[in-house]
């Protein structure tokens, strides 16, 4: 009867660790074989299960008592994986502080402010570049205030795996903080020949499930392994996580600035907001996630995704009018040279932005008193959508300056001067605070005398991108997506009498769809129809929307033999009346001829 009852509660153990397995498999992770230190807080019951198919065969030997399996080999391997699984994930944490009490009119709390960020994961993903890892990682683990949160290392490349796991023992091993364990991912893939930039997708969507899902952290921070951190930067995702949970018009924290160049000496404190995602070191809430991001990733088309995860995330729609926080100088240098997104000219053009190197916050005391924004040292709420909004007006009418302080006599509007005169050198920088009005077609002007990042604007906020040169504060406000902000006769507004239609066929230009109903096409009017909402409302957009580079864009892609079938494509780039692609019908805007 004993040796029956111990049978039974062995084949249970047996099946539990099965079922731990089967997850496992099911969510395609594998925790890798070295566990960094994570053995002294296994479970006993992990340990029994994996030792539990050992012990049913000495049963069924006539063994009598079972001994347990040694530890090495499969059953070791297998008892890592579960108690990696289990042992870390979470169903309860701290409770998160009220936006009140966190973003009150003064400086917070260094209590409010771990209570806003109570369970961060940071993640270092990396996919075969041996060096680069090393090196970003080391830094990582050297951060100050690194044990504010839990670091995992997330690798992608099969055939790489014990080389590069090799790595990261070494470098835990020689660091004052280890790494909590490190994930191998074997992607799920929707094509049977990914192109890299899927690839990098896929495991960015797994690295945020597990982190937030699996594991239960309240945030992840993701860090690619050609990322060098600067000292304070967790200090930056410290001080800015309470926003995240107080102003739902922010869903992301972003260490990167695509302005910062080190030329413009941007303010080494200053923190601001932007309605486009800077990526390159972000972070995200676990609530944004399972309420936002989640679903439309898994199901986003590779099509939709064909530039990136990056621009989908930009482009899909999905985001529309929300923001991240980023800081003026930026916490994260690229220090890649190779790779699926960089060649050696952007490599050194990277090479040249700023990076802060500053000091970070002591674990326990508060890191938002160390930054400023909207003119106020240690208030974040500054950055909520009014009162930024507010600040960015006063700022505009020369109410304030550029750090926030009244000017203390009659307001007086910064000089206004146009894109043509900074391309051409008739302006230069006089240390007085100055507007800069520029068109989407006239942007490439401007990296030619100002620190920009030079294709098309970035890090704007309201159609406003912040920069610095030579002492001077340059606000570039868009004609168009920063009309509010402009005299009347410097607006490129939508007219009245304008009409948007989709061309009747695959490749036919706008010039001939808006012939073909007595109108004209209007590049100046064309840029407002260049949008996720104004697409769906033509067309079916089956596979969402995305990011493409062409003349013929904005377009819904009607080729079934192309990878963005049935995508509709939006862009950064001027769009152009007489351009046509034969796997591709336009969406026009036509005024009366």
């Amino acid at each position: 009867m004993r040796a029956r009852l111990r049978r039974w509660r062995i084949a249970l153990l047996a099946t539990l660790g099965a079922a731990a397995l089967g997850f496992l498999i099911h969510a395609e992770w594998q925790l890798a074989p070295l566990e960094l230190g994570l053995a002294r807080r296994r479970p006993r019951l992990v340990a029994a299960a994996a030792g539990a198919h050992e012990a049913l065969r000495a049963l069924d030997a006539g063994g009598g008592a079972a001994q347990p399996a040694p530890h090495h080999g499969h059953a070791a391997r297998a008892s890592s994986a579960w108690a990696g699984a289990r042992s870390r994930r979470r169903t309860s944490r701290p409770p998160a502080a009220p936006p009140g009490d966190v973003l009150s009119r003064g400086p917070h709390s260094a209590e409010a402010e771990r209570a806003a960020l109570p369970d961060g994961a940071l993640v270092v993903l990396s996919h075969d570049r041996a060096d680069y890892l090393r090196t970003t990682l080391g830094a990582t683990l050297g951060l100050e205030d690194i044990s504010r949160v839990r670091v995992y290392v997330s690798l992608d490349a099969p055939v790489r795996f014990r080389e590069m796991e090799a790595v990261v023992e070494q470098v835990s091993a020689a660091a004052p903080h280890a790494v909590a364990a490190v994930w191998r991912h074997a992607p799920a893939l929707k094509t049977a020949r990914p192109r890299p930039l899927e690839l990098i997708a896929a495991h960015f969507y797994a690295v945020l499930e597990r982190a937030l899902v699996v594991l239960n952290h309240s945030h992840a921070i993701l860090l690619e392994d050609d990322l060098l951190p600067a000292p304070d930067f967790l200090s930056l995702f410290r001080a800015s996580a309470p926003l995240l949970g107080a102003d739902p018009t922010l869903w992301c924290v972003s260490a990167w600035n695509d302005n910062g160049l080190a030329s413009a000496r941007p303010p080494s404190d200053e923190l601001a907001r932007t309605d486009f995602f800077p990526g390159l070191g972000w972070m995200v809430s676990i609530d944004e996630w399972r309420r936002t991001l989640r679903e439309p990733w898994a199901s986003a088309s590779v099509g939709a995704m064909s530039t990136g995860w990056d621009h989908w995330l930009r482009f899909s729609g999905l985001l529309d009018g929300r923001g991240c926080v980023f800081p003026l100088t930026p916490r994260t240098r690229h220090i890649g040279r190779r790779g699926t997104n960089v060649n050696a000219k952007e490599a050194a053009f990277l090479e040249s932005f700023a990076l802060s190197s500053a000091r970070a916050t002591p674990p326990d005391e508060l890191a938002a008193a160390r930054f400023s924004a909207a003119g106020a040292r240690g208030a974040l709420h500054g950055l909520r959508e009014a009162a930024y909004g507010t600040f960015l007006r006063r700022l505009l009418a020369g109410e304030v300056d550029a750090s926030g302080a009244a000017t203390g006599h009659a307001a007086t509007p910064p000089p206004l001067v146009r894109a043509a005169d900074v391309g051409s050198g008739a302006w230069q920088p006089s240390g007085q605070l100055t507007v800069v009005v520029y068109s989407a077609e006239e942007y490439t002007l401007l990296p030619r005398a100002l620190p920009l990042w030079p294709a098309h604007a970035r890090c704007a906020h309201a159609g406003v991108v912040r920069t610095t040169i030579a002492g001077t504060t340059v606000l570039l406000v868009d004609r168009r997506a920063g009309a509010r902000w402009l005299p009347a006769a410097e607006r490129i507004e939508r007219r009245a009498d304008a009409r948007t239609i989709a061309a009747r066929a695959p490749g036919v230009s706008c010039d001939r769809a808006c012939e073909a109903e007595g109108m004209r096409c209007d590049e100046a009017q064309l840029q407002f129809a260049n949008t996720c909402a104004e697409l769906r409302s033509h067309f079916p957009c089956e596979h969402g929307c995305g990011h493409q580079l062409g003349d013929e864009i904005p377009c819904y892609v009607t080729d079934r033999a192309r990878d963005t079938s049935l995508v509709c494509l939006h862009s950064d780039v001027v769009s152009k009346c007489a351009a046509a692609f034969r796997s591709t019908t336009r969406l026009c805007v036509c005024v009366p001829a």
